[in-house]
């Protein structure tokens, strides 16, 4: 990158500086950074390292600029000059050449570029989405399934090495998952003809009113208040009664609803594995939290914590000091009077599990709901001699789809959620991606399904890949018209000179720094940003500075040319990245 250029000839201008006598700085590490100016009269680039040595040089930051500036190659191949600005920044205004090396780097990197290797070494498991199965995944376990896939591709993008983790909450004392066997199961009898009492879920117990024998067995058929209504279990249900012929119904009661709980987990994690796949998403493992307890990790994991001295016993119950290792409020139940594991052991032996395999960085994605929780899992991490630090934890918000200004409400069929798998199927997998990395994770992403199946410019996704579209339509415009496609290395490239061609240029040089930005902060929707300036500098470029008309200097042509296709290779890394298709039509 040519940040990485400049910040290792500022580095060796402070050096001098200081060897000379002229700066003190200190042994702390210095911290270079360099911001693009929107302003290009300001410089190609601009840092503040003169503002942030002022307390250690004892120098006003203007006259701390003075002394590096005069060290640095100033008028030579790369730097032409630098002038100090407001309390001490300094613009860089730099030789366009560096631009047009660009250019040739893209090419040449092509799939590659934008690629580093600033976390070469790190090992990183993003758990995320983790959805208990017990129905579909939803449109909110989307934005998740969008985030943490995209941040896989960032910092794998940055030499690191990822694996993607669905974690299945579906150990033996599960409460949801047995009310999801139970609801599985009287589906299936409903489907062989047994009557059904479903009961009112919106009363009390109390309220509610005496069963009723099944015309059909005479037994009590009572739906469970708090059981799986939707009605995508009466479809799986329909299915197995097809597939066995009712046989499972003649099974012993406690045989039966082992079985159905059992079937019910396999079968909504198929479904849960087809909606993710629909949406892009792959995971590289699916952990059963049941595999915890079949190796005895859960136990093994309470009984080192007990070891280190981080739990004890009170009323009957084991607990952990979750105030005294992190900021949790207070202690939390490790096993109940009733010896039963609560989920903070689970999830204590599941991160174990995660280190032990290897992985020197942990991030879990999880919803806002979950806020409470993230400290006891960190006091947990730490009780087993981890450092939480290296255990992350993004809590995403909610999506808001609207409709013609109303808000979309979840369907009677899916249990009153919106499926993720309906969007898709509506607006296309690249919108329903693009529109969940959109905005800042931090933040409720509202959009509009009518706006998202829109082909015009006010649509974001749409917009994004047109500039890939528009780039490769004029390539092909090109090679039909017989004009070769010469690589930038064996083309004039000072000829690009306008200042919509320079801007162009610059943007897509700022793609690596974007990249890495991106992922250091774990902020893809930078992404989304950038590939909007982006496609404003290529729109720019298209209708300013003509390539194909009739009139154009055939060497002006050529260089305008491979700038069109240096800007498709970085729009479509830039949708990779993302998990968007890059069209060639539109």
């Amino acid at each position: 990158m040519i940040t990485d250029q400049l910040s290792v000839l500022l580095r060796q201008a402070v050096d001098s500086a200081v060897k000379d006598g002229e700066l003190t700085v200190g042994d702390e590490p210095i911290v270079i950074t360099f911001d693009t100016p929107k302003n290009k009269d300001f410089g190609d680039f601009a840092t503040n390292v003169a503002m942030l040595l002022q307390k250690r040089a004892g120098l006003a930051p203007r006259e701390i600029a003075n002394r590096i500036i005069k060290r640095l190659p100033v008028g030579q191949s790369l730097i032409t000059r630098v002038e100090i600005a407001g309390p001490g920044f300094m613009n860089f205004y730099l030789n366009p050449v560096w631009l047009y090396d660009t250019m040739v780097s893209i090419e040449r990197e092509d799939t590659a570029y934008g690629n580093g290797n600033s976390r070469s070494g790190e090992r990183t498991l993003i758990e995320f989405v983790s959805a208990n199965p017990t129905g579909p995944i939803s449109v909110v376990n989307g934005r998740a399934a969008a985030l943490g896939d995209c941040l896989a591709n960032l910092l794998s993008a940055a030499g690191a090495v990822v694996e993607r983790e669905f974690y299945i909450n579906d150990a033996l004392n599960s409460t949801q998952i047995n009310l999801m066997g139970i609801s599985l199961q009287l589906r299936y009898l409903q489907t062989l003809g047994h009557t059904l009492d479903m009961g009112d879920s919106s009363t009390d117990e109390e309220e509610e009113s005496t069963p009723h024998a099944c015309a059909k067995c005479g037994e009590n058929h009572i739906f469970p208040k708090e059981g799986y209504r939707g009605e995508y279990l009466v479809e799986i249900a329909e299915q197995m009664a097809k597939e066995d012929n009712g046989a499972l119904a003649a099974l012993p009661a406690t045989d039966q609803a082992a079985k159905f709980r059992q079937l019910a987990s396999d079968r909504m994690i198929l479904q849960q594995q087809s909606d993710l796949a629909a949406f892009g998403v792959k995971f590289d493992k699916w952990f059963y939290e049941s595999s915890l307890y079949e190796k005895g990790e859960v136990s093994t994991a309470i009984e080192l914590m007990k070891s280190k001295g981080y739990a004890y016993e009170k009323d009957g119950a084991l607990w952990l000091k979750t105030t005294e290792l992190s900021k949790d409020d207070q202690d939390r139940v490790l096993v109940r009077s009733n010896d039963k594991e609560t989920y903070i052991s689970a999830d204590a032996a599941y991160h174990k599990n995660k280190f032990d395999r290897g992985f020197n960085r942990l991030i879990n994605i999880w919803g806002a709901d979950h806020h409470g929780y993230v400290q006891r899992l960190k006091a947990g991490v730490s009780s087993l001699g981890y450092d939480q630090d290296k255990c992350e934890i993004i809590l995403t918000q909610m999506i808001l789809l609207m409709r013609d200004g109303e808000p979309v409400r979840g369907s009677k069929r899916a249990g009153d959620i919106i499926p993720l798998v309906d969007l898709v199927n509506e607006i296309g997998r690249d919108a329903a991606r693009y529109y969940c990395l959109l905005n800042s994770y931090e933040t409720t992403a509202t959009f509009d399904l009518e706006l998202a199946k829109r082909q015009s410019s006010d649509n974001p996704v749409f917009y994004a890949q047109y500039a890939h579209a528009r780039a490769a339509s004029l390539l092909a415009q090109a090679i039909s018209r017989g004009v070769e496609i010469k690589a930038a290395a064996d083309i004039d490239l000072t000829l690009l000179t306008d200042e919509r061609e320079l801007g162009l240029l610059r943007k897509l040089s700022d793609f690596p720094s974007e990249v890495k930005l991106a992922g250091d902060f774990l902020a893809p929707h930078r992404l989304t940003g950038y590939i909007r300036e982006v496609g404003q500098a290529l729109h720019q470029f298209y209708e300013e500075c003509p390539t194909l008309k009739e009139g154009v200097d055939p060497a002006v042509r050529d260089a305008r040319i491979a700038l069109f296709n240096v800007t498709r290779i970085v729009v479509r890394n830039l949708l990779a990245l993302l998990g968007v298709s890059a069209p060639d039509k539109m």
